[in-house]
């Protein structure tokens, strides 16, 4: 009977031999100094921008035109989640000095370990198209319309030139430029909510009051959006990865439990709060602005003040949907040129800040999962140029609705992807064989399982909801859709009983000829 990988091997982790033993590291409790804490700070700037790219900014205007400030209570859930997950991530790459992306190699089949690889690509891809999408629309925004949206899709591939740098910036500065991107963009969306100065009671509320009484049936999709948006499922495997390359710099001996996890994890606190900030920033000014308002009404008030954007407004009486265009659009109708102004470059700078977040994590995860090693630039080239083109299509066959649309519907498909990212990050911090003494507590596993489970159940229902308002009632759709949604599902209950057999829930599972073959048995799996 095979021995559950999380049991401690007998003699501790002296028998294990060189190569286990380097899965649990002895961290050493020296005093933290200042100076210490500064050297092993920065993976926050760089994790906190992917909860503000322009997936959130989309997110965040499309739940302040439909629902005013009666979300903000789900923006501060799924903060409260990142920093769960994140603290994982962190906990991961400090503890055994290898990432999330290197773990799963060894940890899981090849079968599902290049499934899990394409599902991470994917996301990545999302993420990538939905900032070719931002600065599209800023620079179509910034220049008054005269750059058509299609030049912007194009000039959004000299992106990949400031990442020519990466490879010869050391990465405290790209660090400072992560940190100088999170102040521009909370700078520039700042501005927007303090001009609009919503009335701040009724934000309170928003935050503090778990309801949505007056949402519209189609709210689903604001709740998935939201989630999408505000947990990026690769920033799980950036974060480990960062925090591994500090411990490798600094010497895995300088590695503390005093010191570096909890000078991480109060980093982590801190960017995740600048980016729910960011989120509250964006969805009051809009729902203080757009909500209630008919599209007629927002078309005259356009007119009146001149903007050469009045015509995105359809002139009937239906009630106006703000997107990350028109959102923007009408805050500078209503506030002026400079709000308009200050919008568009805080859309830029985060569809910039994001493109660099996705190289960064892009590298981690291909290196980890194939062993490939691909210099950041070359992997950006090829990544914006798989992104960009089909999103040239729509800009030049289509027009701006249809372009905003796909961004919103990638937040839903990041959304779907986050399981495949968060279920592995808590199954390895539960395994004691990877973690050592280091292992995540009961209470943490089980929260963190809990609240990844709310994630499963709320991308079930809305493909429940999707199929049944917007699917044709024919065989063949209904087959495809059952189809994806079993193979789904199947994903999902594969990574829980990975999880269970790895952690000794269950010997009849580890023992049988399924868990034998298939559940954590890397020595054994088909490579």
């Amino acid at each position: 009977v095979r021995r559950p990988a999380c049991t401690p091997h007998p003699g501790g982790l002296e028998g294990r031999g060189d190569e286990q033993r380097t899965h649990a590291l002895t961290l050493v409790v020296r005093p933290a100094s200042l100076r210490r804490v500064w050297r092993i700070s920065g993976p926050g700037a760089l994790i906190s921008t992917a909860y503000m790219n322009s997936g959130s900014i989309e997110a965040n205007v499309e739940s302040g035109s439909g629902a005013q400030f009666q979300l903000l209570w789900l923006n501060l859930l799924t903060a409260l989640l990142s920093v769960l997950l994140q603290r994982l991530a962190l906990r991961l790459g400090a503890a055994s000095r290898r990432d999330l992306a290197e773990h799963c190699t060894t940890f899981y089949c090849r079968a599902p370990r290049y499934f899990k690889w394409a599902l991470m690509e994917m996301a990545i891809l999302s993420s990538d198209m939905q900032n070719v999408i931002g600065t599209a629309v800023a620079l179509h925004i910034i220049s008054r319309a005269y750059v058509p949206l299609s030049a912007g899709v194009a000039l959004s591939l000299l992106d990949t030139c400031a990442l020519l740098l990466m490879d010869r910036a050391g990465p405290r500065t790209l660090q400072l430029l992560f940190a100088f991107f999170v102040i521009m963009i909370a700078s520039t969306f700042g501005y927007e909510y303090f001009k609009v100065l919503p009335d701040q009671a009724s934000v309170l509320k928003g935050i503090v009051v778990p309801a949505c009484e007056e949402c519209s049936k189609n709210v689903y999709i604001l709740v998935v959006s939201l989630i999408g948006s505000g947990l990026t499922p690769h920033n799980l495997f950036l974060h480990s990865g960062l925090v591994k390359e500090i411990v490798d710099r600094e010497g895995f001996e300088a590695v503390q439990i005093s010191g570096v996890n909890f000078a991480l994890l109060m980093e982590v606190c801190v960017a995740v709060l600048v980016s729910y900030v960011f989120n509250v920033f964006i969805t009051s000014a809009i729902g203080a602005t757009v909500y209630g308002q008919t599209n007629s009404q927002l078309r005259e008030e356009c007119l009146s003040g001149g903007s050469p954007f009045a015509d995105v407004f359809p002139n009937d009486n239906e009630t106006a949907t703000a997107d990350i265009y028109t959102g923007g659009v009408f805050l500078g109708c209503r506030h002026g040129s400079m709000a308009l102004t200050m919008w568009s470059l805080g859309v830029l700078t985060a569809a910039l800040a994001g493109t660099l977040h996705s190289s960064r994590a892009g590298r981690f995860i291909m290196e980890g999962f194939l062993r490939i090693q691909w210099s950041h630039w070359r992997r950006a080239v090829v990544v914006r140029v798989l992104s960009a083109t089909p999103m040239l299509f729509v800009a030049l066959f289509a027009d701006v609705t249809t372009l905003v649309l796909v961004n919103s519907v990638l937040n839903l498909v990041l959304s779907l992807h986050l399981p495949a990212a968060a279920i592995p990050a808590i199954a390895l911090t539960a395994n004691r064989g990877v973690m050592g003494e280091h292992v995540s507590s009961k209470f943490s596993t089980a929260s963190s399982l809990l609240l990844t489970s709310g994630v499963v159940a709320t991308n079930v229902y809305l493909g429940v909801r999707l199929a049944y308002d917007w699917l044709p009632t024919s065989w063949g759709y209904i087959l495809g859709a059952v189809l994806l949604g079993l193979g789904y599902l199947s994903h999902i209950v594969y990574l829980l009983l990975d999880m269970a057999s790895s952690c000794g829930a269950s010997d009849r599972l580890s023992a049988c000829r399924f868990g034998q073959r298939y559940l954590n048995q890397p020595t054994s799996c088909p490579r």
